[in-house]
């Protein structure tokens, strides 16, 4: 064989190697391109737990605090009734 001929062998085999890395390179970019499609829903649902965890929270917060008014509330109707029934002996608290 040439030397003519071995070098173009030898790049001929370089091409198809070159095309090959091209192909895996297209198929890896593909499957990245799904897993970005993958992450933003991803994101979307973690976004949508965040929202709904916020909104029950704020409710709960919302809910405790109603009950401790209320809790404060019952306690001085209980401090005022003890103050009448027993006179008008000085409480801890007056």
């Amino acid at each position: 064989m040439e030397t003519s001929d071995i070098t173009t062998s030898v790049l001929i085999e370089i091409r198809g190697e070159v095309r090959g890395i091209h192909q895996r390179m297209d198929r890896l970019e593909s499957r990245m391109d799904g897993f970005d499609v993958r992450m933003d829903r991803f994101e979307a649902g973690l976004d949508s737990v965040h929202d709904n965890l916020s909104h029950r929270i704020t409710e709960s917060e919302l809910r405790t605090a109603t009950a401790i008014n209320s809790l404060a509330g019952t306690l001085h109707d209980v401090h005022t009734l003890l103050r009448d029934r027993f006179g008008r002996r000085k409480l801890p608290d007056d």
